[in-house]
């Protein structure tokens, strides 16, 4: 998956208009995160499809990332030295508390759960806890992500609180490569 991610990445910028700040996402699993010779195998996939590692973004659950957080440091600082970004992913849901985060400072951005954004424009509570999140990762400074978009009112909500990208059914359902090229 990495290295097919690489490579359509390289064939975009071959067939397709060039796109700023363009680059490709991977969801990385717990296996992947917890694999010695993950590092050396980004590193490969980077150099056989020859694109800038700023590119790559990976995306790594909070329940995998809070598992082992001294793995998780590690891998971080690895990454962060191939040049590649990290997410972490379903943020506000798992077990990763503010110390994990602040250790974790590598990170580059917090994805807010599909979860949380289903409900908070009808549950103030929940609503509070995405402006924590919101406040929590600007202080840190990690930029804003949030998934699960499903309405114009969703992303105004979110845009007020400073979430710079979003991803949900409000854009698109996902696409393969070819929907995607499309798009």
């Amino acid at each position: 998956v990495l290295r097919e991610a690489c490579n359509q990445l390289k064939a975009w910028d071959a067939g397709l208009p060039a796109i700023e700040n363009f680059g490709i996402g991977v969801n990385l699993s717990g296996k992947q995160w917890a694999d010695p010779g993950f590092i050396s195998s980004v590193e490969a996939a980077l150099k056989s499809a020859d694109i800038d590692p700023s590119r790559l973004h990976f995306e790594i659950a909070e329940k995998f990332a809070a598992a082992d957080s001294k793995l998780t440091i590690n891998i971080l600082a690895g990454l962060k030295r191939l040049g590649v970004s990290v997410t972490l992913d379903n943020y506000g849901t798992g077990k990763s508390s503010l110390v994990d985060c602040q250790r974790w400072n590598a990170l580059d951005a917090l994805k807010l759960d599909r979860s949380l954004v289903a409900e908070m424009l009808a549950d103030r509570d929940c609503y509070e806890t995405v402006e924590l999140i919101a406040m929590l990762a600007r202080k840190m400074k990690f930029r804003l992500m949030a998934e699960g978009i499903e309405s114009a009112a969703q992303l105004e909500r979110l845009q007020m609180l400073g979430y710079e990208l979003v991803q949900g059914y409000f854009f698109s359902p996902p696409l393969d490569a070819e929907g995607a090229s499309e798009l």
